[in-house]
């Protein structure tokens, strides 16, 4: 296998999965990634080629690897195709996302020494740096060298030239720098692909607690359930509509993974940082995002003439920026794992509290948590101690309370009741998106189930509202009668809410022993 490093003796490379498999090819024998479309029968005897794909006319031989591997191969959820190139000829190889375009110093490459190295699939293993996976490296030479696999004239030679076929002059690597190109909605965006960790090209959303804002919910991905959410909203640049959001990017940080929810990923080329354009900091509504845009003509010709219609600039995302942003790095903290009656490590409330602070520090005032009991009522942040999906096989009591039963977190007890009755409403069903806030009262932690988290935002005001028949209350019934309005949002959007003291009415139940007691 031929494989080229650059003047600083590094060797790009580009990753992929194969169900649990991560493997790479050096990153000039990649062309482009497509979903998985209906595979055409191809009359060839080797049973790892499963069909063909038609790639803009032109039908690709399509490989799956486990069957030349000696694997079962499973179906995929979500599959799809790489296109490679090599020596004049392309193929097409089944896998289940890509992982990235990365690099590695090459004395960190182990190469694996075989006397037939033209038939040598498994040439040898990386470690990589950003995600600490060791990633199997498969050779070109062996892939174009399997017995009964046809292979397809490169219809696009000139796609193969490292930039535009008319740009003569040599990059250095200082100045080269490979980009994601994708679009989000009308908005034409490209972000750097070294913090690109995999792309989903069907992605399923799956209703969580974490639904609120620009989180859409979660998407199963590497064994574990990461945030889904809309790149376009966060961004300030318009909400996307779900029939917009059909494919993700998933982006790893220090806390965990998230998948930024796009229209579609259109291609992975090579660019020159020299010829990106500043971009004046009113220009965006998050100027610490967008500092440069990457125009159309600075894009290798081929790719223009077959981008019909190409906008004529691409904003340019700052991927290490993106990561540090307070809301995406405390939703990455709130992975689960699939299926899991709790948040790991109950991290899942400090993607609320972060954002909520993040809100109040912008916009000043109280940061509360909104849900729907009835109407929608508030809650001050600082009360809840943790934010928990609520299991659906949670010990319930069949008792004639406002106790639902108990679960378990962490290796704690949390007995769990149901706000809707205790503020005199019909008990509702539990469904996925029923959420238990947890409150501390005096070391004893009580969790609230509520039917659907709203928002987070921050109260601009207090006034005190008079509940119940003007009787003087006491316990309980007082906690729940000792309610304030908050004032939310501002023009056409501003509203009064009821702001709830659940750390007070926790103390009640705990003193009163709720679960007994409770008619």
């Amino acid at each position: 296998m031929e494989i080229t490093a650059s003047d600083q003796g590094r060797i790009g490379l580009g990753g992929f999965l194969l169900e649990h498999m991560e493997l790479a090819l050096p990153l000039q024998s990649l062309r482009e990634v497509l979903p998985c479309q209906k595979l055409s029968p191809l009359p060839c005897p080797n049973p790892a080629v499963i069909g063909g794909i038609d790639v803009r006319g032109v039908v690709i031989p399509v490989l799956d690897l486990r069957t030349v591997l000696g694997k079962a191969a499973n179906e995929l959820p979500h599959p799809c195709v790489i296109i490679m190139v090599h020596r004049g000829h392309v193929l097409g190889l089944i896998c289940s996302g890509v992982s990235g375009v990365f690099e590695v110093p090459q004395d960190e490459l182990h190469l694996i020494e075989n006397t037939e190295k033209d038939s040598a699939l498994f040439q040898g293993a990386v470690i990589r740096k950003d995600t600490a996976a060791m990633v199997g490296l498969i050779s070109p030479d062996a892939l174009f060298s399997l017995p009964m696999v046809p292979r397809t004239q490169d219809p696009e030679p000139q796609r193969s030239a490292p930039l535009d076929s008319n740009d003569t002059h040599s990059l250095d690597d200082e100045d080269r720098q490979p980009v994601m190109l994708m679009r989000c909605a009308g908005v034409a965006m490209c972000i750097d692909t070294a913090v690109v960790a995999a792309t989903l090209m069907a992605p399923s959303i799956r209703p969580s607690a974490l639904a609120m804002g620009h989180c859409k919910g979660v998407i199963e991905h590497a064994g574990m359930e990461v945030p889904a959410v809309d790149l376009k909203g966060f961004l300030g640049l318009g909400k996307g509509k779900e029939d917009e959001l059909g494919q993700a990017f998933v982006m790893n940080t220090p806390q965990g993974a998230v998948a930024l929810l796009i229209s579609e990923v259109i291609d992975v080329v090579p660019t020159r940082k020299s010829a990106y354009l500043s971009v004046p900091p009113f220009a965006s509504p998050h100027p610490r995002l967008f500092h440069f845009t990457l125009p159309s003509d600075a894009l290798p010709s081929e790719l223009m003439q077959r981008l019909h219609g190409s906008p004529t600039q691409y904003l340019l995302l700052d991927g290490e920026a993106l990561r540090r942003e307070d809301e995406i790095r405390s939703l990455a903290s709130a992975v689960r794992q699939p299926g899991s009656d709790h948040a790991l490590h109950g991290q899942a409330t400090q993607a609320f509290v972060a954002g909520a602070d993040d809100i109040a520090n912008r916009h000043g005032g109280q940061p509360v948590l909104t849900f729907m009991v009835g109407g929608e009522n508030a809650v001050p942040m600082g009360q809840v101690q943790e934010i928990l999906p609520c299991p659906a096989d949670i010990s319930k009591y069949e008792t004639n309370t406002a106790l639902l039963g108990m679960m378990t977190n962490r290796g704690r007890s949390i007995p769990v009741l149901c706000l809707s009755e205790l503020m005199g409403l019909p008990r509702p069903e539990i469904t996925s998106l029923t959420s238990v806030l947890v409150v501390n009262a005096s070391d004893v932690l009580l969790g609230f189930a509520v039917p659907t988290l709203k928002s987070i935002a921050s109260a601009q005001g207090e006034k005190a509202l008079q509940l119940g028949s003007g009787t003087q209350a006491s316990g309980l019934q007082a906690a729940l009668q000792r309610r304030r309005l908050i004032q939310m949002g501002a023009g056409q959007d501003k509203r009064l809410l009821p702001l709830l003291d659940l750390a007070a009415i926790a103390a009640a139940v705990t003193q009163e022993h709720l679960g007994c007691q409770l008619a």
